[in-house]
């Protein structure tokens, strides 16, 4: 284990060989080619789809020219490290100690001292520093890298959960101000460090931080603190005592109102709708045999991706997210697999989703949503 190559892509990007010597990659699309591939190391990735994703704006015959021009890069300097299963290109994980993948298994476990191990990986974004002219590997890059920093605030904050049970106040608040450091608009990060800073007699600190806070909403998002933010900085300065996990206690779902109606709340939408209505003509059974699958596709997805569909009307689905990122991730691997459920259908049979993203507010009555959001 300790001969393999090792790679760091959360912060700046680095390799170094068996025997600890820094290596050049020469190109910088060769790193990303790397990376990208650890990130979806779930499945072999297409050479069709990673020459466009990497090189689109070189033409196809350039593209593909220089996709193996950069396996070829790869596998020279690490014989071991990529797999070509049939067309398909995917990292062999057990050839190299990567960071990321290290980060994601640590993410996962229940120790404190795993979750210290994660955070500590955690040295900065995804290939920081790198941008990309092809705009389609920039958005996948901009996606993975919101989505690895919304996994170290979980492990951040479970970590926090854990130290301030065992009464680790000092080692919970380092966690927290580690948190702020990549993510300064982290709101229940300011609102759960506030809240340590007041137990632990620092309430000039714990009232700094709120300003700290306020003003990172503004100029990162263009908001204000929360209530439950704001009327923690208002028990802070009251000199009141401090529940123990006040800032904890935030919920994202939403409260139930009088009588069982469901309060209003701030959702992400997805719709996706084909974008042919004529498909077989008027008969709906047939519209039915075409569509039924591509809208399984669709549900599926929804459901890996952490969301749920609220509803279903003809060639139309709508899904409710609780994060942006998700909504995004979802609807990027939506289109990727209908493209590829395309390719063995002319023209004329082949179904097109546009599909829709929005952030707004709803309200939930029942199993159903409605409003403006929508």
């Amino acid at each position: 284990m300790d001969r393999l190559p090792r790679f760091r892509a959360l912060g700046p990007f680095e390799a170094r060989n068996s025997d600890g010597e820094a290596i050049d990659f020469g190109h910088r699309k060769v790193r990303a080619l790397l990376v990208y591939l650890a990130v979806e190391r779930g499945r072999p990735q297409s050479r069709e789809h990673l020459a466009t994703l990497l090189w689109a704006r070189t033409g196809e015959d350039r593209a593909r020219h220089n996709l193996r021009q950069a396996l070829s890069k790869l596998r020279v300097l690490f014989p071991d490290l990529i797999d070509t299963p049939g067309d398909g290109v995917a990292l062999n994980a057990r050839a190299c100690l990567i960071d990321l993948v290290t980060f994601e298994d640590l993410a996962r476990a229940e120790e404190p001292d795993d979750l210290q191990r994660a955070l500590d990986l955690y040295r900065g974004e995804l290939l920081e520093g790198y941008n990309s002219t092809e705009s389609d590997f920039q958005d996948w890059l901009e996606i993975a890298r919101t989505r690895l920093r919304k996994l170290a605030c979980n492990v951040a904050g479970r970590l926090t959960a854990v130290l301030r049970e065992r009464g680790r106040l000092v080692d919970a608040i380092e966690v927290l101000n580690r948190v702020l450091r990549f993510d300064q608009a982290n709101e229940s990060a300011h609102r759960d460090l506030m809240e340590l800073l007041a137990r632990t007699g620092q309430r000039s600190d714990a009232l700094r931080q709120y300003r700290e806070c306020a003003a990172a909403l503004a100029r990162e998002l263009g908001a204000e603190p929360g209530p439950e933010t704001k009327q923690l900085a208002a028990e802070i300065r009251q000199g009141g005592s401090i529940p123990p996990g006040v800032a904890a206690a935030a919920t994202t779902e939403p409260a139930a109102a009088p009588g069982g109606e469901q309060l209003r709340e701030t959702v992400t939408i997805l719709l996706a709708d084909a974008a042919r209505k004529d498909h077989a003509g008027e008969d709906l059974e047939g519209r039915r045999r075409i569509l039924d699958p591509y809208l399984e596709v669709l549900s599926g997805s929804v459901g890996e991706h952490r969301g749920r569909v609220v509803q279903q009307e003809g060639v139309a689905l709508v899904a409710q997210f609780a994060e942006p990122v998700d909504a995004l991730t979802c609807a990027r691997s939506v289109q990727r697999k209908l493209s590829e459920a395309n390719n063995d259908l002319n023209e004329a049979a082949r179904v097109h989703f546009r599909i829709g993203i929005h952030s707004g507010s709803v309200t939930r009555d029942g199993g159903g949503i409605s409003g403006v959001g929508i």
